[in-house]
């Protein structure tokens, strides 16, 4: 259903345009050389209204589609899914490096956050040099998320691989505190997801090396943590323990 009322509408838009495409060339045909300057101006309009308006639509069937897909997911979803979903990628972060290091703990957890800068959604930014590194991790849970794309948004399936990475991170420690962090289904992925097309979202000044109100600030407008709760900030910034810095990702070796 909201494909169809999607489909009769851009029908309808593309239907003007033809037409009036159709009456500016019946008018340029007559006294060519008379109205032609005009009908040059008049057609180089037209081809940029086009251009905008066939890029519009598009964004529309990419919005519907993704609110038509998640609306299903959402349903089919069950306990035994995510199960299976886990599985699969407790098996990608366990995938150790030459170092003998398992880097998509790390990596997993820092995509789950960046995403939810500025709304978890599904989409990086990757021209943002504060998102610098995530497109191996990005690519990497694709191949995993190709499996289960019919169940769940891709901004949840990030969510669920950070909350995976988290789990794993200290199943052998057993000194360490291990949270039941309960998931949830229902977010929904921007219409270019895994791309981003939008606006740059802020994270913390300087490099990643700002001041404390500069931090403090940043948690208390992206994700409601009231500055009078630092630690709440200070544990966050923990999660970067996880991980190394890496000459392409911070600019920092």
């Amino acid at each position: 259903l909201i494909l169809d009322k999607t489909h009769r509408k851009i029908t309808m838009r593309l239907y003007i345009c033809m037409t009036t495409i159709i009456l500016l060339a019946l008018t340029c045909t007559k006294e060519v050389s008379a109205k032609k300057r005009i009908c040059v101006d008049a057609v180089d309009d037209l081809k940029k209204s086009l251009q905008e308006e066939l890029a519009n639509m598009m964004r529309e069937i990419r919005s519907e589609l993704s609110k038509l897909k998640q609306g299903e997911n959402v349903k089919k979803l069950t306990a035994e899914d995510v199960g299976e979903m886990q599985v699969a990628i407790t098996e990608h972060i366990k995938a150790k490096n030459e170092h003998g290091e398992m880097p998509r703990i790390a990596g997993f957890v820092r995509l789950a956050f960046h995403d939810c800068v500025g709304g978890c959604d599904g989409c990086i930014d990757l021209e943002n040099g504060d998102n610098a590194g995530l497109e191996d991790y990005i690519k990497n849970l694709d191949d995993v998320y190709a499996q289960f794309s019919r169940k769940l948004s891709r901004a949840d399936f990030w969510q669920l691989a950070g909350i995976t990475a988290l789990a794993v991170s200290g199943k052998d420690c057993p000194l360490c505190i291990h949270p039941d962090i309960q998931f949830t289904a229902g977010r929904k992925d921007c219409a270019a997801s895994p791309k981003y097309d939008g606006e740059k979202r802020k994270f913390p000044n300087n490099g990643g090396h700002a001041d404390i109100d500069d931090v403090l600030g940043f948690f208390e407008t992206t994700f409601d943590l009231p500055r009078s709760r630092p630690e709440l900030a200070v544990a966050l910034l923990g999660a970067h323990s996880l991980g190394r810095t890496h000459l392409n990702a911070s600019g920092y070796d």
